[in-house]
């Protein structure tokens, strides 16, 4: 289990990074700027959006608290494998 947590996961996640990234083009930073509101829509929604979701199904669907901390966390700090795609997507 080490090995996966301290080698593969770091691995597979910067590969995923990187190629998400190569595949950017000069024409997707200049939708960006010509569109600026979907960005800070998607931005906005991440931060804010998100957590209330996540706080909302844990009110609906309690979890033990150390399980509901961490559904919490993860939705305050997504990760950035999820951020990659839905930017690309």
């Amino acid at each position: 289990m080490g090995v996966l947590l301290e080698v593969f996961l770091p691995l597979s996640l910067a590969f995923n990074m990187f190629s998400l990234g190569d595949s950017l083009t000069l024409a997707d930073f200049t939708s960006v700027a010509k569109a600026p509101k979907a960005v800070s829509d998607g931005a906005l929604a991440q931060i804010f959006v998100l957590p209330i979701i996540a706080f909302v199904l844990l009110m609906i669907f309690p979890l033990p608290p150390e399980l509901a901390l961490g559904v919490m966390i993860l939705a305050f700090c997504p990760g950035g494998v999820t951020s990659n795609i839905l930017t690309r997507l």
